[in-house]
């Protein structure tokens, strides 16, 4: 909505055949509800997806009260929204890395032990983890470092589940298993916070409000213009109508 040379800035494209914008208009606030991680000489980002509902309650409050604390702000996002779910451990460090822009959170996958079939149930996972791969891990513990533990697992990820079951010997403590998983495997991972962005043709690392604030400069920007853009099309129409009622009340 609003992509127009009139709203946002275009440029020549590579080989100058046509235009490209150098922004969306950005309705959707896509860096705080997607999240991005990009590498480039000397500088990199790592900003991790939200909820949409919990983004438009932070932008409101933040359109509302100009001068919104960041603690304020921290109490209107739950926190991140990663794709596969998981737990996040320390969720405490979230306040202060919404502060600051950057900082590192623990997100492990979500288990269910069952002491009667001694099993544990894994039914979520880590953002941008390949589960495969946490099975190959799991496998090389038994087959390789000669992991007594586990006999065996099952893999229920697919179009109607996405779990995977591992059954473990009856003598094995679940919880020592588990926290063996989670320390051997990427079932439990770091995840890197750090929102910078380039902003005017500067990188700099941005808070939950000053990525918020940037958002709603932006789309100020471009409502205004187009309002202004519509405003001179209808003055120009009104322009006209003025001059045919001035011939048609002096038609003779």
């Amino acid at each position: 909505e609003g992509l127009d040379p009139d709203v946002v800035k275009f440029v020549p494209n590579y080989d100058e055949t046509t235009t490209e914008p150098t922004v969306l208009s950005g309705i959707f606030p896509n860096l705080l509800c997607n999240g991005t991680e990009g590498i480039a000489v000397g500088v990199s980002c790592s900003l991790v997806p939200h909820n949409l509902n919990n983004v438009i309650d932070v932008i409101e409050a933040h359109i509302k009260n100009p001068a919104l604390s960041s603690k304020e702000a921290a109490s209107l996002i739950v926190g991140p929204d990663f794709p596969l779910g998981g737990e996040i451990i320390d969720g405490y460090k979230l306040p202060e890395i919404y502060k600051n822009g950057f900082g590192t959170i623990t997100l492990r996958a979500k288990a269910i032990i069952d002491s009667k079939t001694n099993s544990i149930m894994f039914s979520e996972f880590p953002y941008l983890v390949d589960v495969d791969r946490i099975i190959e891990k799991i496998q090389d513990m038994v087959l390789t470092d000669g992991y007594s533990d586990i006999i065996e697992y099952e893999n229920h990820i697919g179009k109607d589940s996405c779990y995977i079951r591992i059954i473990c010997q009856k003598r094995a403590n679940l919880n020592k298993v588990l926290n063996d998983l989670y320390e051997q495997t990427a079932l439990q991972k770091t995840v890197k916070i750090n929102n910078t962005v380039i902003y005017n043709g500067v990188p700099m690392t941005l808070s939950l409000l000053g990525l918020t604030n940037i958002y709603i400069n932006h789309r100020h920007s471009c409502i205004i213009k187009a309002a202004k853009k519509e405003m001179a099309k209808q003055q120009h129409i009104q322009h006209i109508q003025s001059g045919l009622l001035n011939a048609t009340t002096k038609i003779d």
